[in-house]
């Protein structure tokens, strides 16, 4: 028997507004198969050979049509399975501190609704454990965070 990892690898962004303390909430549709009618931010699945930086891109372009996206930083690694506990649906992955001055989106069939809240607002607004812990974490460490995002294919810059 293999015992050997063959996890997916996924990437998350807190997205802030450049203007204003706020950020970014998207409720999931109700006919996903996870986590279905759920507040929660950017997230998706990196593709094979895909960089980090250009797998949160285009998880952000295909699910909002968010354009102006400037990663900021690392905000945390983190780990689940997307439903049962087995190998097919074990996710690994890390969130982004990420901003933008883009104001409205084009939802994807993935999302039916967006809202600009405070991250005191967002804790409130959303119930999935893991999504609150990216939260709580912007709200403990924001900018003091020490990882700085630079070409993640190649090199993490730290300070």
């Amino acid at each position: 028997m293999n015992t050997e990892a063959q996890v997916q690898f996924g990437v998350g962004a807190l997205v802030q507004y450049k203007h204003e303390p706020l950020i970014l909430a998207i409720r999931r549709a109700y006919d996903s198969d996870f986590n279905a009618g759920e507040w929660e931010l950017v997230y998706g699945r990196k593709k094979q050979f895909e960089g980090l930086e250009e797998a949160i891109r285009r998880e952000a372009r295909e699910e909002l049509g968010l354009v102006d996206l400037e990663i900021r930083k690392m905000l945390r690694l983190w780990h689940f399975y997307r439903g049962v506990v087995e190998a097919r649906a074990e996710i690994l992955g890390v969130t982004f501190l990420c901003r933008t001055s883009q104001r409205v989106f084009q939802l994807s069939s993935e999302h039916t609704e967006f809202r600009w809240v405070s991250p005191q607002d967002a804790l409130n607004l959303i119930r999935v454990d893991g999504i609150q812990c990216d939260i709580k974490t912007f709200l403990e460490h924001g900018d003091k965070l020490l990882c700085t995002a630079t070409d993640t294919t190649s090199k993490w810059k730290v300070y």
